[in-house]
């Protein structure tokens, strides 16, 4: 049957406010794909100030990101907010 890796891979996107839900599913997947494996998965973590944030602005991120998975077959499966 061979060996069985699980890969993960976080990394922090930053300075960027427009698509940013997009640039997070493309980088992280590439970070994975580049390594040889399948990205299947995505947990996030989206820190957003307080004072400034919108219901609207978190609703955009969102579905920036459900539409950057279902794109590539990856599912996001939880995180933090």
């Amino acid at each position: 049957m061979g060996d069985k890796y699980l890969l993960l891979k976080t990394d922090p996107i930053t300075f960027v406010a427009e698509d940013i839900g997009t640039y997070t599913v493309r980088i992280n997947a590439n970070d994975i794909a580049t390594m040889g494996g399948k990205p299947l998965w995505l947990l996030t973590s989206i820190l957003l100030p307080e004072k400034h944030t919108t219901n609207e602005f978190v609703e955009e991120i969102f579905r920036q990101l459900s539409s950057g998975c279902n794109e590539i077959g990856v599912s996001l499966c939880g995180g933090h907010t």
